[in-house]
């Protein structure tokens, strides 16, 4: 599958044409099952949207700039609705450190895109996730035997260590980001050392991937790979979008800090596998 390969119009469209992404009815009927699932994710635990949603939308339509394009003017539905609520509960010292390298990681990131290079970087993306997913569930249940708070309130401080190891994953995040519509993975690795509640977890990783969504629209309107036939692609999939943050914020609100956790960390480790698995 070529990683561009974007069908452009010349005209441009208009709200009520039927969008050239999907190649049928029935593929886009499918793709809005597709995007509420994501969505529902996304709202839920705070990142997977790009990884289920765009892996399986890739699958069905054959696309990977279209899809990646359509998916990051939707993921704002979430990240408004949800932060207009619970941006206070972001950690904003800690965002300090880890947005200025998610922009330059953008940037390299979308210029990878446009040239066409990169497929293979997916399947070592994969297996660094899945192993990372198995180790968290590991600590998941030690701590669950243990049950010290104190070492959790201490492991959730900002030290030296952590501070430089933001750069490289938030690099890494916006690179991957802006290349594939993925680029939750090493954030998420790097966020899930802190142990946070999950309200903190949450409403962080969001003000983050915000963040990365204003950088990336504009570095990729400043290119010229983001287009009008996106956004009209966009507009015809925003119902199924609000519906899925709704229901995953209705999901989000019974689980336990616990039940959380867990649930974080056998994503982490699904979409490693979703992505080794799409890339053998």
């Amino acid at each position: 599958m070529p990683l561009a390969s974007h069908r452009r119009s010349v005209s441009v469209p208009t709200v009520l044409e039927f969008p050239a992404l999907f190649p049928s009815v029935g593929h886009y009927l499918l793709a809005l099952l597709i995007l509420i699932s994501g969505q529902l994710i996304y709202a839920t635990v705070g990142f997977g949207a790009g990884m289920f949603a765009i892996t399986l939308l890739v699958l069905l339509l054959d696309d990977l700039h279209g899809v990646v394009m359509m998916m990051l003017l939707l993921t704002w539905t979430t990240e408004v609705l949800v932060l207009s609520r619970e941006w206070p509960y972001a950690r904003g010292r800690l965002l300090l450190w880890m947005v200025p390298a998610m922009v330059v990681g953008v940037y390299f990131g979308n210029n990878v895109l446009k040239s066409g290079d990169g497929e293979q970087l997916k399947l070592l993306l994969g297996i660094v996730v899945a192993a990372a997913g198995l180790w968290f569930l590991y600590q998941d249940y030690q701590r669950r035997r243990a049950a010290d708070e104190d070492i959790k309130q201490q492991v959730s401080k900002i030290s030296t260590l952590r501070a430089a190891i933001a750069t490289p994953a938030c690099f890494a995040s916006g690179f991957l980001g802006a290349l594939f519509g993925t680029g939750g993975p090493p954030v998420i690795i790097y966020l899930k050392t802190f142990h946070m509640p999950k309200m903190n977890f949450r409403a962080t990783i969001l003000t983050f991937f915000m963040g990365m969504s204003v950088a990336r629209m504009w570095i990729a309107i400043g290119s010229d790979n983001l287009t009008w036939e996106d956004v009209h692609t966009a507009v015809w999939m925003i119902p199924a979008s609000v519906i899925g943050t709704i229901l995953g914020a209705k999901v989000y609100s019974r689980l336990s800090e616990q039940v959380f956790a867990s649930i974080v960390s056998v994503m982490i480790f699904l979409l490693g596998l979703i992505l080794i698995a799409t890339n053998l």
